[in-house]
């Protein structure tokens, strides 16, 4: 289970036992997820970032999907990263949000201009 106390190595450990377990059980899901936002709150790295705005993505709960990728792409820009990752990330995130500006997905009212830029 996952606490306020675990190391980041123990957080890392986890997150990639269920990162690559597929299906999860809704427990597992549930330790995916609260693991990923302590590693997030102990290293905001904008791959992290976007792994869990994919999950969120991925089960259709784009409102929450769209505050992670715009949290990834406000880290980015801040502080651009010197890992190799991050053109792909980039990419990732800018598209995501294209999509869930163009098609509605979400509490939004549909922005082409917006999608566009994305």
């Amino acid at each position: 289970m996952v606490n306020m106390f675990m190391k980041y190595d123990e957080l890392l450990e986890t997150l990639n036992k269920y990162r690559i377990k597929y299906p999860l059980t809704e427990d597992e899901e549930f330790i995916f997820v609260e693991t990923l936002k302590q590693i997030i709150k102990l290293e905001s790295s904008p791959f992290n970032i976007v792994l869990l705005a994919d999950y969120y993505f991925q089960k259709s709960k784009y409102d929450l999907a769209r505050k992670y990728y715009e949290m990834a792409i406000d880290i980015e820009e801040l502080k651009p990263s010197k890992y190799k990752y991050s053109i792909i990330i980039k990419q990732r995130m800018y598209r995501k949000l294209g999509e869930i500006w163009y098609f509605e997905l979400g509490n939004i009212k549909q922005d082409k201009n917006r999608a566009l830029y994305y």
